[in-house]
């Protein structure tokens, strides 16, 4: 059987940048994502074309096709509006796939945010709402991996989007991620209740700080038995008080009266004090 002649991608200078095999192409887009590695740029910065004709993301690169040689162009991002920044940042909040897509192929920054929120960058409002995909979109845009990423997975902690911390944290945002007021993303995820994010954070080294401690508090406060369980086998401090003066145990019997007594049996199974 006869071999396919690989696809040969060039620089605009005129040097050749890879010969890929076809078996181990599909479409552009996928070729575009090979190539990230190689030229240090995401596939919506990246132009391939052929004859001189700029390739969709859709085109066919594998056995049988017809384009042979690409050149590659690499663009820098584009002169955006605010106009256009709120677009990106309210189109990932609505999940609206399509149309990040459409923005992102500017080629416009991920990173930009509204001058009056300057939190509230697209990743922040994605991760806040759960919209995983949009997250995924925004990281392989070059969403950077900064402040504002704390905030979102912070923000994606306390709302209990575990598909969304999954993605932040293989993404580098630092598991102790704190937001203004010392709130960390440990912290958040223990205050809401979340303990499949408890345990994802655990499983990751999070460390059980005085944040963290207080959370497992205000988690008592609430009845989240789970979430108290998980942070006392990490080594949680039991003799944690909140802002009153009460320590968890205290506060666990008082929700004991309202129907939590399993964390009144696993505070005093971990040695808590009756003071």
């Amino acid at each position: 059987m006869e071999t396919a002649a690989p696809l040969r991608v060039w620089g605009i200078s005129g040097q050749e940048l890879a010969a890929i095999p076809r078996e181990q192409l599909s479409t552009v887009r996928a070729l575009k994502q090979q190539l990230q590695g190689l030229c240090g740029c995401s596939r919506f910065r990246q132009r391939l074309l052929h004859r001189g004709v700029i390739l969709e993301d859709e085109v066919r690169l594998g056995r049988g096709a017809e384009v042979t040689d690409v050149n590659l162009v690499l663009l820098p991002f584009c002169d955006v509006s605010e106009e256009q920044v709120v677009r990106l940042v309210r189109a990932a909040g609505r999940g609206s796939g399509p149309q990040v897509e459409e923005l992102l192929q500017g080629p416009q920054d991920p990173n930009l945010a509204p001058e009056d929120f300057a939190h509230n960058a697209a990743l922040t409002q994605a991760s806040r709402r759960g919209h995983s995909d949009i997250v995924r979109l925004l990281l392989e845009a070059g969403a950077r991996v900064d402040e504002s990423a704390n905030t979102a997975m912070v923000a994606a902690a306390g709302e209990g989007r575990a598909d969304v911390v999954r993605l932040l944290l293989d993404a580098g945002v630092d598991k102790a991620a704190c937001v203004d007021g010392g709130t960390t993303v440990l912290a958040a995820a223990a205050r809401n209740g979340h303990d499949n994010i408890v345990r994802v954070l655990l499983e990751a080294g999070a460390r059980v700080d005085d944040a963290a401690n207080k959370a497992m508090v205000a988690a008592a406060d609430v009845g989240h038995a789970d979430v108290v369980r998980s942070l006392l086998e990490a080594s949680a401090d039991k003799e944690t008080r909140d802002d009153r003066g009460l320590t968890v145990l205290a506060t666990a019997i008082y929700r004991h009266c309202r129907g939590h007594p399993n964390m009144v049996g696993c505070l005093l199974e971990a040695g808590a004090s009756v003071d």
